[in-house]
């Protein structure tokens, strides 16, 4: 009856791993994702605060 029982828990224990892995793998591109996505749009922001300030720099230049 006992090991029955033990069979029952590892069926369940196994269930549990596939489904976390599964989860894992579908979730770990998504979060990739949008770390490179973020760190574009600061790469961006950057950039853009970058011709901003140099526009600013050769009015004042100009000035």
């Amino acid at each position: 009856m006992k090991l029955i029982h033990f069979k029952k828990i590892s069926k369940i224990i196994k269930f549990l791993f596939c489904v976390f892995l599964c989860f894992i793998l579908l979730v770990s591109p998504i979060f990739v994702y949008s770390i490179n996505i973020s760190h574009v749009y600061l790469k961006d922001v950057t950039f853009f605060k970058k011709i901003y300030t140099d526009n600013l720099g050769y009015a004042d230049n100009a000035g």
